[in-house]
């Protein structure tokens, strides 16, 4: 009896496949080897950087040319963040490469074989691009941060310390939602399959509220575009020093961002578990 119990179990084990520590470890190699994910994280964090300090630079250079207004409205919070756009481009196809090479060159084939629960290999991705984004979005931040104060700190014009309590909050923030539209690439990777579709839906749902939102009427910026996972992003890192009508409350917008990102990882597990490799 107790060798008929031990090869049953032995056979289920088999048929679930590794374990998730297993099946994570298997992932990052994976990840880590392909040249893709490595230029995107290097790039995120360098141009990210290094815009900053070109926009600086510019302001530096111009801002005597300012009208009195505007120079009244110059944020040395703000204001050295923008190279954020390059971070956000650069992770966000980091997030789409981390699934769809595999549906390209056959290799998920042999993964989902290997791994037949295919809901740990969602969520070991889910893992590793969150962990990677979480880092990298860190440095980028602080990074920036630190380029446009010394930028602005040369150019004799208004600097803030990043221990004061809205810079730290800005810089922070940032990093800690960058793994935002990255986790969005991954689940549209999963659900098309193509480099180039995952990665125009993640960048259309990343700019499109900023170029087209303004243009909406107010009701709908403050009822539909508010609900889009940007602008709940962005009402959470400077809703507290821009008022907009797309921003929510920051708790409101966290819970918008929560909600897109378990909607969209749980629809790639069941998509994944529902198609064919």
């Amino acid at each position: 009896m107790s060798s008929v119990a031990t090869r049953n179990g032995t056979q289920a084990q088999a048929a679930a496949g590794p374990g998730f520590t297993d099946t994570l470890a298997a992932e990052w190699a994976k990840l880590r080897t392909w040249r893709a994910i490595r230029w995107s994280f290097a790039l995120a964090i360098v141009l990210s950087i290094a815009m900053s300090a070109l926009l600086g630079l510019v302001i530096g250079a111009t801002y005597d040319d300012w009208p009195a207004s505007e120079q009244a409205q110059f944020d040395p919070i703000l204001y050295p963040m923008n190279g954020i756009v390059a971070s956000l481009i650069g992770f966000a196809v980091l997030g789409v490469m981390a699934v769809t090479p595999e549906y390209g060159n056959g290799l998920v084939r042999l993964t989902f074989t290997a791994t037949p629960r295919r809901s740990r290999v969602v969520l070991a991705k889910v893992l590793i691009v969150t962990a990677l984004t979480l880092v990298g979005g860190m440095a980028s931040a602080f990074g920036m941060y630190f380029a446009g104060q010394a930028v602005f700190s040369t150019a004799d014009l208004p600097t803030e310390s990043v221990f004061t309590g809205d810079a730290m909050r800005a810089v922070l923030s940032i990093g800690l939602l960058m793994p935002v539209f990255p986790l969005l690439g991954l689940a549209i990777g999963f659900l098309t399959r193509s480099t180039a579709a995952g990665i125009t839906g993640v960048l259309v749902l990343l700019w499109a509220p900023e170029i087209f939102g303004p243009l909406l009427p107010g009701w709908w910026q403050e009822n539909v575009v508010s609900l889009l996972p940007g602008p709940a992003g962005d009402s959470v890192i400077i809703g507290h020093l821009v008022d907009s009508r797309t921003f929510s409350d920051p708790a409101v917008g966290a819970l918008i961002v929560a909600a897109w990102l378990v909607g969209a990882i749980a629809l790639s597990v069941a998509m994944v578990r529902r198609r064919d490799a």
